[in-house]
């Protein structure tokens, strides 16, 4: 069951878009989730600094 027209949800989400947090969170949540067997970038530059200090 739908709430609103296409229309209007298109108009909506355009005028959104023009905050820049908003259209941040959006990327956000549209962006592809990472793979559970990668480390994390900041955890592999942790690894790579520590063998730099010995």
């Amino acid at each position: 069951m739908r709430i609103i027209t296409d229309e209007l949800y298109a108009a909506l989400i355009a005028h959104l878009a023009k905050d820049e947090k908003v259209s941040l969170f959006q990327k956000l949540l549209l962006s592809k989730p990472m793979e559970q067997d990668t480390a994390p970038p900041s955890e592999t530059l942790e690894s790579e600094n520590e063998g730099d200090a010995e």
